[in-house]
């Protein structure tokens, strides 16, 4: 048996006699992206199943927009078939429905952008590559790029609907 000395404090060294279970244990730890700390590495890993949940999250909303524009749709005709429902009734279901089919394919954008964000995180870690990085934060950006001008657009939208709804109340008033 050869006899090998090692610092105080660090595991022995391997010798082909040395039982399996004497020898060391290292940590499975995520390949190592060149110019990138191993903790931005560990806090990416950790980020991708919420970015992920969330955007699954927003697929399942888009589809019961979807659903629910659809049933809006069969209750606006069924009620305008055998109910006392007439035809502004059933155009108003109309309306509403396209609302719904309108706001699912505002989710799917950012849904997509989500997924491809967390999706890249996942390639990046399992190639080590700067390149999946850069995609990474490219889709990032581009989400919230979108989510900044859609909000925007909707302080817009809801400063234009106070005007509407102001003067509606203004020509109202001298009726």
């Amino acid at each position: 048996m050869t006899e090998y000395t090692t610092p105080p404090g660090q595991p022995p060294e391997p010798t082909p006699d040395m039982p399996p279970a004497s020898l060391p244990v290292q940590p499975a730890s995520p390949p190592v992206v060149p110019g990138i700390t191993l903790r931005t590495s560990e806090a990416l890993r950790r980020t991708k199943p919420w970015v992920m949940f969330i955007s699954v999250l927003m697929w399942i909303a888009v589809g019961f927009m979807l659903l629910g524009a659809v049933f809006i749709l069969f209750a606006g005709f069924a009620g305008s078939l055998f109910g006392e429902s007439g035809v502004p009734e059933g155009l108003m279901m109309a309306l509403m429905a396209l609302i719904y089919v309108v706001m699912a394919i505002l989710y799917i954008f950012p849904a997509i952008l989500l997924w491809r964000y967390g999706s890249r995180i996942g390639r990046m870690l399992a190639t080590a590559s700067v390149s999946e990085l850069e995609g990474a934060l490219e889709a990032q950006k581009s989400f919230w790029k979108f989510i900044g001008i859609f909000a925007i657009a909707l302080i817009g939208f809801y400063g234009l609907l106070v005007v509407a709804m102001m003067v509606v109340g203004v020509i109202g008033a001298f009726r």
